[in-house]
């Protein structure tokens, strides 16, 4: 099934980009880059301009990203636009899924750790 809206992925670095296009044995040989593409993602190059809203790619008012940087306030990744922070693995999670959810909803155990953040 496609993806409904704009799924642009902007791997964290050349490194991975170049990783996830390799064939990946547990997916039957097929590499994570041609899954994601499959139900519609568009796979970037890695820079800086989405995290910060420059670019074409910025978030538009009312458009919504999910990311696994470690920043975020009102705007930064565009004006308007809804930027939520997560780890790598519920955004991961997400992409598969086409809505924000972590790994438990793909089948997958997930028992991630846990970190006072109170004091």
């Amino acid at each position: 099934e496609k993806a409904p809206k704009r799924f642009v992925i902007f791997p964290g670095s050349g490194g991975v980009k170049r990783d996830i296009e390799n064939p990946e044995p547990r997916l039957g040989g097929e590499s994570i880059a041609s899954v994601l593409r499959s139900v519609g993602a568009q796979i970037r190059e890695s820079w800086c301009g989405p995290c910060f809203g420059q670019g074409p790619d910025a978030l538009k008012k009312g458009e919504i990203a999910i990311t696994s940087f470690n920043r975020n306030w009102q705007n930064r990744m565009g004006v308007g636009g809804l930027g939520y922070l997560a780890s790598p693995a519920v955004v991961a999670s997400s992409a598969l899924l086409g809505y924000m959810a972590g790994p438990t909803q793909l089948g997958i155990k997930w028992d991630p750790e846990r970190f006072d953040v109170s004091t």
